[in-house]
């Protein structure tokens, strides 16, 4: 059975779940919207202003950029899970916080209760938060799709500089709570059950994340794909703004499904391969590196202007890049989450061809962006030739595989950096 036609039936479940009457023929136009897995009530009801309130609750000075061990982490924490308790998710036979010990070596600053800056904890009990959105299959329904978001950040610099962390990643933890108000305000649900889990010390080294799949609350093989949202919230460009999907080679026939999705919600798309992505990770990570590796993949918004500076605050994020990707998120998540297949890890993945392909094409997408100047235009063109070589030669030189790493490490490191945008960016009407 076709993809397409799986997609279709699970649309016509999800209508009936959520008491649209059943038609005796199919409506014929648009087929565009006939193949999404969510229905529009859930795609066009994410609210940018709820969202927008959160970021600003989370990402406020008196959060103290939620280092773990702080009062704003604790705050933080407690505002989570008092939004998961008046919520509709359900708990897992714990509850909706998984108290779990936790240690690290990195030196850190906060602000204790006199404004002062001291060191912060190196060890501390970590407070992680899950909920579930249940399955609606009995056969599907013990397995999961986890949509992970870290809600720590790295609190003060030595001269008491709050890093608030609206970026990384306050908008994703306020993306996932809407993303559940949402689906259960439209009582949608998917043949798999969704799980929602808010780590903690992931700046630390993805602590949080490894410190749960070493003693899971659900069972590792019950796990279909781990999706990690981090960081969101700004655009490459002030006229581009992609959505990065690291990983999906590790999973047989996920490209495909992702390049499908952005095509459908006409949303531009830049799918990595993670191997050749150095010195940044995310907690899809913890999970691909576990004790039985899972499949996962990792989601964000490549805007890294003030990433980790005391710069990163709610007037800088970019509503309208939220507003973009986040259906995309959430069709994404839906289509796994119906699908009859799971992800099963492949591993790590050398650089192939097809990952030539697609930056060449992400090169051309950039390219069409009328904020680059002359300069970064002949450095993209010469990533680009040693690319278009090995493409013509049907095999990944050691040339190309330098200008895949150089021209990732660019567009996320200076030519991001170089174009911030308007300082508030217009708000979505």
């Amino acid at each position: 059975m076709s993809q397409s036609l799986h997609r279709i039936l699970f649309t016509v479940a999800l209508l009936g779940s959520t008491g649209c009457p059943a038609e005796a023929e199919p409506d014929p136009e648009p087929e565009a919207e006939a193949l999404n897995v969510l229905p529009d009530a859930v795609l066009d009801g994410f609210d940018m202003t709820r969202i927008r309130d959160d970021v600003e609750l989370l990402a406020a000075d008196d959060m103290g950029g939620r280092v773990p061990g702080s009062l704003g982490h604790a705050a933080a924490g407690d505002w989570i899970l008092e939004q998961l308790e008046q919520g509709d998710l359900v708990p897992l036979a714990g509850g909706f916080e998984l108290l779990q010990p936790m240690e690290h070596d990195r030196t850190r600053w906060m602000l204790d209760e006199a404004g002062d800056v001291v060191p912060a904890p190196q060890q501390v009990t970590g407070r992680q938060f899950l909920a579930v959105l249940p399955g609606s299959d009995p056969n599907l329904a013990d397995e999961y799709v986890v949509l992970m978001a870290h809600y720590d950040h790295n609190g003060v610099n030595q001269q008491g500089d709050v890093q608030n962390g609206a970026f990384d990643n306050a908008v994703a933890v306020a993306s996932l709570l809407e993303l559940a108000r949402v689906l259960t305000e439209q009582d949608v649900a998917f043949p798999r059950s969704l799980l929602l889990l808010f780590t903690d010390l992931e700046e630390e080294g993805l602590i949080g994340a490894h410190a749960w799949v070493d003693s899971a609350s659900v069972p590792l093989a019950t796990v279909a794909l781990a999706m990690s949202l981090d960081p969101l919230g700004r655009p490459m460009l002030p006229d581009f703004a992609p959505l990065a999907v690291l990983g999906s080679e590790r999973c047989a026939g996920h490209r495909a499904i992702w390049a499908d999705v952005a095509e459908r919600l006409e949303v531009p798309i830049m799918q990595g391969n993670r191997s050749m992505l150095l010195g940044f990770g995310s907690d899809q990570d913890a999970f691909w590196q576990g004790p039985e590796p899972t499949g996962g993949v990792w989601i964000a918004s490549p805007g890294m202007t003030w990433y980790h500076t005391q710069y990163d605050d709610p007037e800088t994020i970019d509503y309208r890049s939220v507003l973009s990707h986040l259906p995309m998120i959430a069709e994404g998540a839906a289509t796994f989450a119906s699908s009859p297949d799971r992800c099963e890890d492949l591993g790590e993945q050398g650089p192939t061809i097809a990952d030539m392909e697609e930056v060449v094409r992400f090169f051309a997408l950039v390219e069409q962006s009328e904020h680059l100047t002359d300069d970064e235009r002949s450095t993209l063109a010469g990533f680009r030739d040693p690319i278009r070589e090995a493409i013509d030669l049907g095999e990944v030189t050691p040339a190309a595989r330098g200008a895949y790493v150089q021209s990732m490490l660019f567009t996320i490191q200076e030519l991001t950096v170089a174009h911030p945008g308007p300082v508030p960016p217009p708000f979505p009407e």
